[in-house]
């Protein structure tokens, strides 16, 4: 007698359907980033159009827009959702040279004061959170190191100065130390990217929809940013 004789008929009980853990982690992490996914859309979207039509709404003032771009620098320094160099850029192709360097120059001065003052007053977990760890390993030796390599990193804008400055504020440099080599080097900063600038953003296609696009990307770079510590 072999053994599919000797097998007792067992029928298969039928209960309640169990959903098995690795399908139920699964979906909730893509629920969540579709969900994600969709919102961010739609603030772009909605930011594109409130960006788009900011010159209506302030009637093309030069001294509002000119507040909105220092606000936006100061900003990007310290929360820096897009790079720094693009804004500089588009903000001097719009106003010109001499109206965006100054206001370069004091926003990111003030904007890197703040990030100092932030990494000097909660330390490490502001500058963990605010910098990415390549970064700081990359960039470690200039803030360490000789004071003439940190003011040639603020001279030139080819460094993340927000990473920098949070840097600086964690380190022994004190801010009536930091603070002249900042200074002095950032009016060489200022004065190239605004340049650079005004010079080639006449060459620049459909400048203002750039503008409008990256506004908007700052916008919900902005608070997406804010949520995110929210949820920390």
């Amino acid at each position: 007698m072999g053994y599919a004789e000797t097998r007792p008929n067992v029928q298969p009980s039928v209960g309640p359907r169990i959903q098995s853990p690795l399908h139920s982690g699964i979906r909730k992490p893509m629920v969540k980033k579709a969900s994600a996914i969709f919102v961010l859309i739609a603030l772009l979207v909605l930011a594109f159009q409130l960006v788009s039509r900011a010159e209506q709404i302030f009637g093309y003032s030069d001294e509002i827009g000119l507040a909105l771009f220092f606000c936006v620098i100061v900003t990007e320094v310290v929360l820096a959702p897009v790079p720094g160099g693009i804004i500089s850029f588009l903000g001097s192709a719009h106003f010109g040279f001499w109206s965006a360097w100054p206001v370069i120059y004091g926003g990111n001065l003030i904007g890197s004061s703040i990030a100092f003052a932030l990494a000097h007053r909660y330390g490490r977990p502001i500058v963990d959170r605010m910098t990415d760890k390549e970064s700081r390993d990359r960039y470690d030796r200039v803030v360490s190191g000789h004071r003439g390599r940190l003011w040639l990193v603020y001279m030139l804008p080819v460094f993340p100065i927000d990473v920098i400055s949070f840097m600086c504020g964690f380190s022994a440099l004190r801010y009536r130390t930091w603070l002249p080599i900042m200074a002095s080097g950032m009016l060489s900063y200022s004065f190239i990217v605004s340049s650079v600038g005004a010079y080639f953003g006449q060459f620049v296609p459909y400048l203002g929809g750039i503008t409008a696009v990256v506004s908007a990307v700052f916008i919900v770079g902005v608070l997406w940013f804010l949520a995110s510590l929210r949820s920390v």
